[in-house]
């Protein structure tokens, strides 16, 4: 039986990654996919957002900066706010939970993400935070992913010279601590707790927002147990 070498599993994750993210992504199809997801909030006689909400999520931006997919300024409660959509109904956070969502595609790949909700707990119980995220490539869009193994593995280990990337890249000690992509859950997206980022399969935008909105009412589960036949 050979070694058990940890170093050598998160690196193998992290190529995984890069590679998956390479594919290339229809920004209609993404934002229609989207708005799939949130189409369940806005039926039945206890509506969890506005029955507008689809229309609110939206395509911004051009080629030169890329695509952003996220809520209008409409859902802006302050000019400086981040645009996110109040949610009601939900049976664990009371009225006015916010739900945002932010996706950038650039040359019709997936840069980056952030899927949060941000709400108060029923009874009292606090507030409460959860967002997935998916920082930025960490390999440039030259770099042949075909190539040899051991020299993906340093670039992949390897921080920037630039300064403000290796900022955003010094997240967490290493791969391990800084998994793409990861999730936060807290009280406060400023709360010590949320700061631990735990590691999750690649998923796409869509599927983020589904968990993210499951963990706040067990009836958005996208993928329900079932009774036997």
């Amino acid at each position: 039986m050979s070694r058990f070498d940890p170093t050598r599993r998160w690196l193998e994750i992290a190529l995984q990654q890069e590679r998956l993210r390479r594919t290339a992504v229809d920004a209609r199809a993404m934002l229609k996919a989207l708005r799939g997801v949130l189409e369940p909030l806005t039926l039945g006689d206890r509506p969890r957002c506005s029955r507008s909400a689809k229309s609110w999520l939206c395509r911004k931006g051009d080629r030169r900066r890329g695509t952003e997919l996220t809520f209008s300024a409409q859902t802006q409660e302050e000019p400086d706010d981040h645009p996110a959509l109040k949610l009601q109904n939900l049976p664990s956070l009371e009225d006015g939970a916010r739900l945002t969502v932010r996706v950038l595609l650039i040359n019709k790949r997936l840069e980056k993400f952030n899927i949060g909700l941000a709400g108060e707990l029923r009874g009292g119980a606090g507030p409460w935070f959860v967002r997935v995220d998916l920082d930025p490539p960490l390999l440039a869009d030259d770099v042949d992913l075909d190539g040899p193994e051991h020299e993906l593995f340093e670039r992949l280990r390897t921080l920037p010279r630039d300064e403000e990337k290796r900022r955003e890249r010094k997240g967490g000690a290493g791969l391990g601590s800084h998994a793409w992509p990861h999730c936060h859950v807290g009280r406060t997206p400023s709360d010590k707790l949320q700061q631990t980022r735990v590691p999750v399969p690649f998923i796409a935008p869509p599927d983020a927002l589904a968990w993210v909105l499951a963990t706040a009412d067990s009836t958005l589960e996208p993928c329900p147990w079932l009774d036997p036949p």
